[in-house]
């Protein structure tokens, strides 16, 4: 499936939405898709992420408490949920995933992207809300 010109494989998409539909955060695929639609484009904070897992850029858009994951390398949806917390920071703090990129993955670390910027992830982070 094509999202605001990513991909987000069916097999994903699909074990994303019915734990959305079951938590009663969505009322059917159309909506889920509508919810990330407009968490990408009307996103107000951006975040690098690193994880052990593969050690990979994750582009993270966040608006409204929604947050849309996506794997840079293979411009790929990989998740969207809503954020339970009072706010990003708390979410990043209670999974351990520490300000300040890691370069070699030794621990799971973030960064804020500000959407003006010049480098690489801002230009990602404007060109897919261009997208949508």
């Amino acid at each position: 499936m094509k999202i605001c010109g990513l991909t987000f494989p069916g097999s994903f998409f699909e074990k994303h939405y019915k734990k959305r539909f079951e938590e009663g955060l969505v009322k059917n695929k159309t909506n889920y898709i509508e919810v990330i639609e407009s968490t990408i484009k009307n996103a107000n904070k951006y975040f690098v992420v690193k994880q052990f897992s593969d050690c990979k850029d994750k582009i993270v858009f966040y608006f409204n408490k929604w947050m849309v994951w996506i794997l840079l390398e293979e411009k790929r949806i990989i998740t969207a949920f809503y954020l339970k917390y009072e706010n990003i920071e708390e979410f990043f703090e209670k999974r351990n995933i520490q300000y300040g990129l890691s370069d070699n993955c030794e621990r799971e670390t973030y960064v804020e992207v500000k959407k003006d910027e010049d480098n690489e992830y801002a230009r990602f982070i404007r060109t897919i809300q261009d997208r949508c």
